[in-house]
């Protein structure tokens, strides 16, 4: 998106073309800028560029993001990473396959919030512990992810689905 910006401002600005050309530009480049300010309204967008094993938090970074937008932006992720899978449990292969890596295998603890019982201030003080520790360890999996340098890939979903064993969830 950058690279057409300052292309469409180049050329906007060039007075080898004619004036209904450059101003074709200056609106092009105007009518881009409006859709891409939106887009750093969506979470959906930055999860996918962090998601992205060539951009990462890297991508905002370089883009010179404020320190507390990159945070902002992992909090993001990490907050959208611990609802869609924090009743997901990976296959036994998928959790050899961890640990084997050296990483550590995820406990059965349940976290659904709506299994809670009516069981005394102590039981659930134990269940808050069990559920920071899933938590704890899901975070690990992303946190190894985002650890990991770039690495330049053409097709992010293939990418993906190569390392199924090494990021299951």
């Amino acid at each position: 998106m950058d690279i057409v910006d300052c292309h469409l401002a180049t050329c906007a600005a060039n007075k080898d073309y004619a004036p209904s050309l450059r101003g074709a530009f200056a609106l092009g480049k105007k009518l881009m800028n409006k859709y891409y300010s939106l887009s750093n309204c969506s979470e959906v967008y930055h999860i996918a560029i962090i998601l992205h094993p060539r951009r990462k938090l890297s991508y905002f970074k370089k883009a010179d993001w404020p320190d507390h937008w990159v945070a902002a932006a992992q909090t993001i992720i990490e907050e959208e990473f611990v609802w869609s899978y924090a009743d997901y449990q990976p296959s036994a292969k998928h959790r050899e396959h961890q640990t084997s890596a050296g990483a550590t295998s995820c406990s059965s603890v349940s976290v659904n919030m709506f299994d809670a019982s009516d069981s005394d201030e102590s039981d659930h003080r134990l269940e808050d512990k069990d559920h920071e520790h899933e938590i704890a360890l899901m975070l690990d999996e992303l946190q190894k992810y985002l650890l990991e340098k770039v690495e330049k890939v053409k097709d992010p979903l293939q990418w993906w689905a190569q390392h199924k064993n090494t990021y299951p969830r």
